[in-house]
């Protein structure tokens, strides 16, 4: 690994030769930090932190990026990839991008968490195949989370744990070709708003607070399940068109939708 440090501008650059990865398991705080490489792990408890300015580019060396592995504890920033302004990955400007499958992913196994603080921009996650939180994902400041996944989406993070939590935030859910989550799992979410789902396959979904459906959902045939579910413990509030395949139950906390 090469590194390039720029004391005036507090900046870092990595570089991993060859195909060869980097492991961090200490923590690296500076204004800018440029990782290159095909292959990121943090979970041995290493951190990757910036100021209220600061930017995170992660782009590969030799192609795609592999992997991008979130350890377990947040504790003393142990196994957390947090940015405070915006994290640019494979050169993606203007937006948070994290691209799954052949090209990236990012794991969050038990214990493990991402707080990704991004101020300005909003959260988009690419799957090239089927996507599982293990734990929750976290985006503060009501940002706009999408997924991309051209499969389906599960909730492995248990009963009452949401898998994604965007504080007044907004969901946004396209291109599945299977299910998300499932009538024995939902999806479980704590956003303010579903801005609009797409896809083939059904839709099983509950969120902690009010939730307020802003972007159409509309789901053709696919997907293993039967019925669809949107349920929150708090007020419901269908604000857009809906158009599933079987069954929709819309449940919410004293009947208020």
């Amino acid at each position: 690994v090469s590194a390039d440090f720029d004391a005036g501008n507090n900046s870092l650059v990595l570089t991993a030769t060859g195909t060869g990865g980097i492991t961090l398991d200490h923590t690296i705080t500076a204004s800018a930090v440029s990782l290159v490489t095909d292959d990121i792990d943090f979970s041995t408890g290493g951190a990757l932190l910036t100021g209220a300015s600061g930017t995170i580019s992660i782009a590969p060396n030799s192609g795609a990026v592999t992997e991008v592995d979130i350890g377990p504890g947040l504790g003393a920033s142990a196994g957390v990839l947090r940015v405070d302004s915006g994290l640019l990955l494979a050169s993606t400007a203007g937006s948070v991008t994290i691209s799954a499958g052949t090209s990236w992913s990012i794991e969050v196994g038990a214990g493990g968490a991402v707080d990704l603080s991004t101020k300005a921009y909003g959260l988009s996650l690419q799957a090239s195949g089927g996507l599982d939180f293990g734990n929750t994902l976290t985006l503060a400041n009501s940002e706009t989370f999408t997924i991309a996944s051209p499969g389906g989406i599960t909730d492995s993070t248990g009963a009452g744990v949401p898998a994604i939590v965007i504080s007044g935030g907004t969901l946004v859910i396209t291109g599945t070709t299977a299910d998300i989550g499932s009538s024995g799992s939902a999806l479980q979410t704590e956003v303010a708003e579903l801005g609009g789902v797409t896809g083939t396959g059904h839709l099983f979904l509950t969120n902690t607070g009010a939730l307020d459906v802003t972007g159409d959902v509309t789901l053709t045939a696919g997907g293993v399940a039967t019925g669809n579910l949107i349920g929150t413990a708090s007020p419901l509030t269908i604000s857009a068109n809906m158009s599933v395949v079987g069954d929709l139950a819309l449940t919410a906390g004293d009947n208020e939708i």
